[in-house]
């Protein structure tokens, strides 16, 4: 799944919406739970692809190789 800005937007509008901030403490919790979701929507939904031929998955000799014939994707954990 790609990034998502409106998902992430309505889901930090949810949090100030839902959360009294009546003092510096409760302001800086309401932060950390911005920060925390915006985190946990980029490592849930960001995507890495190595794009195919890039990378080499069988050697022979030392010199010689066969690149990757499909893209890699990883996930940011």
């Amino acid at each position: 799944m790609a990034l998502d800005g409106n998902k992430t937007g309505s889901a930090v509008y949810n949090l100030i919406k839902a959360t009294k901030v009546s003092d510096e403490a409760s302001c800086e919790k309401l932060w950390q739970k911005i920060v925390t979701k915006i985190f946990d929507d980029i490592k849930s939904d960001a995507e890495i692809t190595i794009p195919s031929g890039q990378v080499v998955i069988a050697v022979v000799g030392q010199a010689t190789g066969t690149k990757n014939p499909s893209p890699i994707q990883s996930e940011i954990e």
